[in-house]
């Protein structure tokens, strides 16, 4: 007899069970117990430390407390009950939530995860269509685990929750709803009377980025985004308050392009910052940190505000340098003083080694002009490093601090190309990324150093020359390791200028002016210039030549994982 199918859509790949059973492991029994009475909902881990669940089963530190965490709360095959795993959950530790998006991630005693596993977190799940089929894992009524697979579907689709057609009762908040491949695509809000609603995982996950960018975030939050896939950029529009620029039009006759910039290498980049600060205390005689506490305080919010990884302070007078270190420490920097009026502010979990010349560089740091040595006096190279906790991995690059002091230092243009020929050398012979900067935009422009590298593996900004002094104004240069070096924008005040861009590449700044405050706008604080910088891959596509100009729109994804220019 011919067989036929009834319904196309009830075939399903045998994966689908044993993808199935792994990810119900994750998923627990949630008892509350508050002031007398008891509640029930449902979890599930998504780190091998953190349980996810909705803001209003567990909506404070205390309640959390008050809650004990089923694992195996199920029946095996032959419906007998397994024997439970009871964890306690640890607010104290980590706990963090949203109201209106109604979730909440706390961290669990014990780290269940590694044993019952953890459902991973997507930025762009599949499935999330009308009509699309849905899956659910629950604890209904705090009851045995049940799973829902049959007659689920997508029945609307909102900026930040899907409503879907599903058997849930009290106690299947915090439930994890699935497409049809296992992937998390929301956490189950609540049911009404037609159809459920459940926040879109990918919204709470851009959310946890934007958290997860702060300075001082959890090491178990930055473990979590650190095993999401194509985490990009831990929110940087979001957390920076940064907009995609318009973009410009073709110039007429030029074909035009399609060019695609894409972050490598994750998440993490060394970001680093350089302000001059020496006119702030020009002409001051009263320099003790009492009498300057106010300008320093605001020194110190200026810096945390700019954010970058590592940053030199330059021109400190040497009565103050100490103080101000002291201040950056109670704020939670790390300092290491440089030359004789600088000083390098760390983040926690950036740390900075002194480098000793090896055979490669010992040559180029010895050169001499005209029977000078080219290096002053003020000269340090140091390799810094990143490498927050919970992070899988660690980044590394070379810091090249110059300290020039007039009157000693580079006395003509020979000086100062050939200053820019030796930091070229060094940086080239270190074999990684390096970071040079100093007041240094009168050096680092010479031919010395860009006929030894140029753009795409070099990318400098400076600070606009001030009136009378055309070379002595702070400059950051990044040299690539190979794999290009490109400014992804900048923080700035009050201005900026890029001294050497590759020109071959479509290429967009972002900028944002730092709030100084009055105590030091009134003195005339010159530029803070914070770069971030990181690697791109480029891969061009030339489309058909066309005699107008054709509009380009930027295409930014959410999670700024890449850069696409194309046509409209």
């Amino acid at each position: 007899m011919p067989e036929r199918t009834v319904d196309v859509g009830n075939f399903l790949p045998t994966w689908f069970l044993r993808v199935g059973f792994e990810r119900a492991r994750s998923v627990a029994r949630i008892e509350i117990i508050d002031d007398g009475k008891t509640y029930f909902g449902t979890g599930f881990m998504v780190s091998p430390s953190l349980l996810m669940t909705n803001h209003h089963v567990l909506p404070s530190v205390a309640a959390a407390r008050g809650a004990r965490v089923f694992f195996d709360f199920e029946d095996d095959e032959h419906g007998r009950q397994l024997s439970p795993q009871v964890f306690v959950l640890q607010p104290d530790r980590y706990l963090f939530g949203d109201p209106v998006l109604d979730f909440a991630l706390v961290a669990i005693d014990g780290d269940p995860g590694a044993r019952w596993g953890a459902i991973p977190l997507c930025h762009a799940p599949t499935g999330v269509d009308v009509g699309a089929r849905v899956n659910l894992i629950q604890h209904p009524r705090g009851g045995r685990k049940q799973v829902v697979i049959q007659g689920n579907h997508i029945t609307k689709v909102v900026k930040s929750a899907i409503h879907y057609l599903a058997d849930t009762e009290g106690g299947s908040s915090g439930s994890p709803v699935f497409n049809a491949r296992w992937e998390l695509v929301a956490l189950h809000h609540w049911g009404g009377t037609r159809d459920n609603v459940g926040v879109r995982s990918d919204v709470i996950l851009k959310f946890l980025t934007v958290a997860g960018s702060h300075r001082g975030g959890s090491p178990l939050l930055r473990e979590l985004l650190d095993s999401v896939g194509g985490s990009g950029d831990f929110g940087l529009f979001a957390t920076t308050g940064l907009t995609a620029p318009v973009a410009k039009l073709e110039d007429r006759g030029t074909p035009p392009a399609r060019t695609m910039l894409d972050w490598m290498g994750g998440a993490e980049f060394l970001d680093p910052g350089h302000w001059d600060l020496g006119p702030l205390f020009v002409g001051l005689t009263d320099l003790t940190v009492e009498h300057q506490r106010v300008k320093l305080d605001a020194i110190v919010s200026v810096v945390v505000e700019a954010g970058a990884d590592f940053m030199v302070l330059e021109g400190i007078p040497s009565a103050l340098r100490a103080g101000l270190s002291q201040l950056l420490g109670h704020a939670g920097f790390g300092t290491l003083e440089l030359g004789s009026h600088a000083l390098l502010c760390l983040d926690p979990a950036v740390d900075a080694e002194p480098c000793a010349p090896d055979e490669a560089t010992a040559e180029a740091a010895g050169s001499v002009c005209n029977g000078r040595r080219v290096l002053p006096e003020g000269f340090v190279r140091l390799q810094i490093t990143l490498a927050r906790p919970g992070a899988s991995g660690s980044r590394a690059l070379y810091l090249i601090y110059v300290e020039i002091l007039a009157g000693r230092d580079l006395p003509s243009r020979a000086h100062r190309n050939e200053l820019a020929r030796v930091l070229g050398e060094l940086a080239l012979a270190s074999g990684r990324d390096v970071v040079v900067l100093g007041l240094l935009a009168g050096v680092l422009d010479r031919p010395g150093l860009c006929e030894l590298v140029a753009p795409p593996e070099l990318t400098i900004m400076a600070a606009p020359t001030r009136a009378g002094d055309d070379y002595d104004v702070g400059a950051i240069a990044w040299i690539g390791d190979g794999l290009g070096a490109d400014l992804e924008h900048v923080y700035c005040w009050p201005d900026v200028r890029t001294l050497r861009l590759d020109p071959k590449v479509e290429r967009h700044e972002f900028d944002r002016r730092v709030q100084l405050g009055p105590e030091l706008s009134a003195a005339g604080a010159p530029l803070l210039l914070r770069g971030r910088f990181g690697e791109l891959e480029r891969g061009a596509a030339p489309l058909p030549a066309s005699a107008e100009p054709a509009p380009r729109e930027i295409e930014i994804n959410g999670y700024v994982r890449s850069l696409v220019v194309r046509d409209k």
